[in-house]
């Protein structure tokens, strides 16, 4: 299997040198490890295919360890959502992405208010509203492309999550954030670990970075 994926990770190489439209993902298995965007990952679960973006249903680990389980990370990350389809943000958590804080994006539908956010942590889940009826993320498209940054405090109890749309401009405050998980008591736990990853189900990433946190108290 491996002599298989290094054969057409090669011949991918050659073809794009001969200046060719060639695009050529490769499929990864449970065990093979790959990267992205510079960034080296093993997939942890599921079918991806890793190549110009990640596309697919399964889970992955990136191979950057969080300084610790009481630290604060950032994280930009660019997605689209087929219909039914999910992206989770796995944060502080173990190599197998579970004891993490997490937030999933959900697509339902198209057309504003089509965006459904939900956090986890500790067993339990939080909604992402700002009051009894205002949620958080109701004014996204989720048909359409989403580029956010995501900083997660888990040295905070319970941790402090803020989240921007990158698609406005630059303002990394919380008066600017879409969703603010102190200002909503929204945070159901903290992480325990220093991994981080992604679940996809039905969903494509075309960019993820990850930095030092951008709000700072």
């Amino acid at each position: 299997m491996k002599h298989s994926i290094l054969f057409y990770g090669i011949l991918g190489l050659v073809l794009s040198s001969c200046g060719g439209d060639y695009k050529s993902p490769v499929d990864v298995s449970k065990e093979s490890s790959n990267s992205f965007g510079g960034k080296q990952l093993s997939v942890v679960s599921g079918n991806l295919t890793i190549g110009q973006s990640i596309e697919g249903s399964g889970s992955l680990l990136f191979a950057e360890e969080l300084a610790s389980f009481d630290s604060g990370k950032s994280y930009a990350l660019d997605f689209a959502l087929e219909e039914g389809g999910c992206l989770d943000l796995v944060s502080h958590s173990n190599e197998g992405l579970q004891s993490g804080w997490e937030i999933q994006f959900c697509r339902q539908g198209s057309g504003v208010g089509s965006l459904k956010a939900t956090v986890f942590a500790n067993g339990e889940r939080r909604d992402t509203k700002k009051n009894e009826t205002v949620e958080a993320f109701e004014g996204f498209d989720a048909s359409q492309p989403m580029k956010f940054q995501i900083d997660v405090h888990n040295n905070e109890s319970p941790t402090h999550t803020l989240v921007w749309s990158r698609l406005l401009p630059i303002d990394f405050t919380e008066n600017a954030a879409i969703f603010n998980t102190e200002e909503y008591d929204n945070s159901p736990g903290n992480g325990s670990g220093k991994r981080w990853g992604l679940r996809l189900s039905k969903a494509r990433v075309t960019y993820v970075e990850s930095s030092e946190p951008k709000f700072r108290e």
